[in-house]
């Protein structure tokens, strides 16, 4: 319970000036939790892959809020948390079909289809994507046994200069401004972030190398 209580705390604002009545109902002043997800494939059966991706993320996000079990499902912090949770979907095809990670950053920064979620948090300034490549490998290997669904996590203000060892020696950059993550790990990142940047998170790569996928198994609460 403990730790479902921060992390309700951790929603609340209320504005610095605003002073508030014994009683007063707080529902107002909680803000959501979640992410931004773009959509930029839409292939043939992507549609369908694509709403498979979603139903894992919010799957995950129920069980690690009310527990693997349901011991929590009638818990009212619990489903408080719950209800704040957000997918922000973005899956407009006259606009998103076949962008880049970059073009998705700079639509993300003009706010194109409205204020994406976390645009006025610095340290949570980071969006999912589900682009091409991460639909081939899903319509590929979904009914693996051993397949763990993934998406992109992409940082919004990444600067690969930022990222370029000054020292050759140390080796080149390790860090390209976005990851690859397993669904069940969304929870999991947004609880991170707000310790964490991204790039202190991101397994280590090359230029060239396979990118291993983050699948973080902690327990959100």
């Amino acid at each position: 319970m403990a730790n479902l209580l921060s992390v309700l705390d951790s929603l609340l604002h209320i504005p610095e000036d605003e002073i508030l009545p014994a009683g007063t109902d707080l529902t107002p002043y909680y803000r959501p939790w979640g992410f931004t997800i773009y959509r930029t494939a839409y292939g043939p059966s992507s549609g369908r892959h694509w709403q498979a991706l979603l139903d894992d993320i919010r799957a995950d996000v129920v069980e690690q809020v009310t527990g693997p079990d349901g011991t929590r499902q009638a818990d009212p912090v619990a489903q408080q948390v719950l209800s704040l949770f957000r997918l922000d979907i973005r899956s407009d095809a006259e606009t998103l079909d076949g962008l880049d990670m970059e073009h998705i950053r700079r639509i993300y920064k003009d706010e194109i289809g409205g204020q994406p979620m976390n645009a006025n948090h610095r340290e949570r300034r980071y969006f999912l994507l589900v682009d091409e490549g991460v639909i081939e490998e899903h319509r590929a290997k979904a009914k693996t046994p051993a397949y763990k669904p993934w998406i992109k996590c992409v940082e919004v203000d990444y600067v690969a200069s930022d990222y370029v060892p000054r020292n050759a020696r140390l080796g080149g950059q390790r860090y390209f401004g976005w990851m690859k993550m397993t669904t069940t790990s969304v929870p999991q990142l947004w609880s991170m972030l707000g310790l964490k940047w991204l790039s202190e998170i991101t397994p280590a790569t090359t230029v060239g190398a396979e990118m291993e996928v983050w699948d973080e198994q902690g327990d959100f609460f």
